[in-house]
């Protein structure tokens, strides 16, 4: 790239030497938006909060800039990127139009040209810096600028540290666009963490003020960024927002972690603001209220229907899915007394099931006190009405008969639901982490390529390598069974009085909170898999312990894959669990398996399975949240060693 010359002050000497394809294709676009925004009016946009972001505020731009900012408020009105972000973790409806104005990349035009018209249009906003690159300087770190301006183009002044403390003081806010402007799909797990921690520190070293909002460089999703991996890690570090840069507006219910975000250049007019702020007129009108009840049987076929076009993996005929029905919400074994608590809840628009959120009955034992167990489960809101999941969330969390709310498939957005009614992470370290043991190098290695787009001979080819090379073979599994405990396979419905013996010495021991394994409840859970194999662990006084596995394919990346639901043993004792896992390998290795993989152990356990040197991956979010009704029983919750949670708990292995 050649050296730079002097940095641009006007918008038309940053565009005076765009190629004539560019020029043409721009003109012809901006002719087309001006046609469309003839039926458009962002006055149709009630209930929501949009996003602007621009880059520059040049020296030609600022009047533009101004009539923007007045067009806007004649909509709605401005508010801080703090106070939108409460807006859209409270979940409650929005009444109104608001605008949060922010800006990217950190120029220096923003402060000079942006920073007074804000302050005088009393407009809040916020400013995203790549850290490396502010208070450069091109004639002096050319060398450090190559990774921001790339492959060329004018030069533009950067912000410094002075200006970002002068926009402070105005009430504007500072946050993160990582450290060196970078696509984060890009980066592996640890690099993607730095560039948010990075930025993060340095943000709040130079400017005295918490950094807790990010913007993510270029933005759209699953191209610049992992959807389900860098929001996440972006929480992770102590971010409370993520802005992408899919365009529309952000209605109650949705996520601050994953913002949708409207480009504008400050030059342009009231059409495009129209086009690209508004709605159809015509079509465009609020959200209309959707009746909430209580679920009945009658409603399982719909229920399932909606679920199904969601996406949610469900039996595929209409027989399966009434026995999964009557399975979970009528044959249930926590289901002792005639009173029996609603399945859960449905939203009806026009007479249409629109939405859905399960509630399982289970029960539980802590320090010897039983206790009802309500697990969220199989729910789903189409698109257009997700603005009422907080309705759903609360019926759910209303239930007087439960005594713990339990989410064991949490995902970030349903972790804050559960935040929002006083829920809590299990405090169970295991659970964030998922261990296993290679038993096919070849398969394995062919899978994980294909996973990441490698296919064909590329992969087979691969993984016979790894496999000569005896990659993973750290791993301590494969064992003589002649030299381990004896373990019997047995089928579910093999599972009789024995499991209500060790039940009975596990729960009379048990300080902590554990569910009820009895023989009834787990001929219930697992009579619904026909892969679920139980192997039990048997001693002199009857069973110490027992497995149960289940298989969980990948069949879109020809991964054989052997999941351990649940595993306990009766006391702290190695060679028991060592026999065990063991057992499991070997099952999986005759059922020519790829890999064996478990992840929620129970303390002693996950002590001794770290001992036989697994692949150890982290969980891209924290898999189990809680909340218990009564205070006493919450203080003994919070304890780390009051839970013995593993796949077997909540419905991840259930469905």
């Amino acid at each position: 790239m050649p050296e730079p010359t002097r940095p641009v002050y006007l918008y038309g000497e940053y565009v005076a030497n765009q190629p004539m394809a560019r020029r043409v294709r721009d003109l012809a676009r901006d002719a087309t938006v001006f046609a469309l925004a003839l039926g458009r009016s962002i006055g149709t946009g009630n209930g929501q909060i949009r996003f602007p972001f621009y880059h520059h505020v040049f020296d030609d731009e600022r009047s533009g800039f101004i009539r923007q900012l007045d067009y806007m408020r004649r909509y709605g009105e401005f508010i801080d990127l703090g106070s939108a972000v409460e807006m859209l973790e409270s979940g409650k409806p929005i009444d109104g139009t608001y605008f949060c104005v922010t800006f990217d990349d950190g120029f220096k035009n923003c402060r000079t040209n942006g920073l007074a018209i804000l302050v005088e249009k009393d407009v809040p906003a916020a400013f995203f810096l790549a850290t490396r690159y502010i208070g450069t300087r091109p004639e002096t770190d050319w060398d450090v600028l190559r990774g921001f301006y790339g492959g060329g183009g004018p030069v533009v002044e950067l912000l410094d540290w002075d200006d970002c403390r002068t926009m402070i003081a105005a009430g504007m806010t500072i946050g993160s666009h990582t450290v060196n402007h970078v696509r984060l799909v890009d980066l592996d797990d640890e690099e993607a963490a730095k560039e948010f921690a990075g930025s993060k520190r340095a943000i709040e070293a130079e400017t005295d003020q918490a950094c807790v909002h990010f913007c993510c460089p270029w933005g759209r999703p699953g191209v610049h960024f992992d959807t389900e991996r860098d929001p996440e890690l972006a929480r992770r570090a102590g971010y409370r927002s993520f802005l992408t840069t899919v365009r529309g507006g952000n209605s109650a219910g949705d996520s601050p972690m994953a913002v949708r975000h409207d480009h504008l250049l400050a030059g342009w007019g009231t059409y495009q603001l129209r086009y690209f702020l508004g709605g159809c007129e015509v079509c465009v009108t609020r959200q209309p209220p959707c009746p909430l009840r209580s679920a009945t049987d009658q409603d399982a076929p719909a229920v399932f229907g909606l679920l199904a076009g969601l996406g949610l993996r469900l039996p595929s005929t209409n027989a399966d899915r009434a026995a999964l029905w009557r399975r979970l919400w009528i044959d249930n074994p926590a289901l002792q007394s005639d009173t029996r608590p609603s399945p859960g809840w449905v939203l009806e628009a026009d007479g249409t099931i629109v939405g859905f959120f399960g509630s399982i009955p289970r029960q539980g034992v802590v320090a010897g006190r039983s206790v009802r167990i309500a697990v969220a489960s199989l729910w789903g809101v189409q698109p257009a009405y997700r603005g009422h999941v907080p309705q759903l969330a609360d019926a759910y969390f209303e239930q007087d008969w439960a005594e713990i709310s339990l989410v064991t498939a949490a995902v970030p957005a349903t972790a804050r639901i559960l935040e929002r009614h006083a829920g809590h992470a299990v405090p169970q370290p295991s659970l964030g982490r998922s261990v296993s043991w290679v038993i096919d190098t070849q398969g394995f290695i062919a899978a994980a390529l294909r996973r990441k787009g490698i296919r064909g001979a590329v992969a087979t080819f691969a993984g016979r390598v790894a496999r000569k090379s005896k990659a993973f073979a750290r791993g301590r599994l494969r064992i003589d069974p002649a030299t381990l405990p004896s373990v019997a396979i047995l089928s579910v419905a093999d599972v009789g009085g024995e499991f209500d013996g060790f039940w009975r010495r596990l729960a009379g021991t048990s300080a902590g909170l554990i569910g009820v394994r009895d023989s009834a409840t787990l001929r219930w859970h697992y009579q619904g898999n026909d892969s679920a194999v139980i192997l039990a662990l048997r001693g002199g006084k009857g069973l110490d312990g027992y497995a149960v596995v289940v298989r969980d394919d990948a069949p879109a990346i020809g991964l054989r894959r052997l999941r351990i639901a649940d595993l306990v043993v009766g006391d702290d004792d190695a060679a028991k669990t060592t026999a065990l896992l063991a057992a499991a390998f070997a099952h999986g290795d005759a059922e020519c398996c790829h890999v064996l993989e478990i992840a929620g152990l129970v303390g002693y356990a996950h002590r001794h399975a770290m001992a036989l040197r697994p692949l150890v991956r982290s969980l891209p979010s924290w898999p189990a949240y809680y909340r218990a009704a009564d205070p006493l029983l919450a203080v003994t919750l919070a304890k780390e060693g009051a839970w013995s949670l593993t796949g077997f708990d909540g419905d991840t292995t259930l469905i």
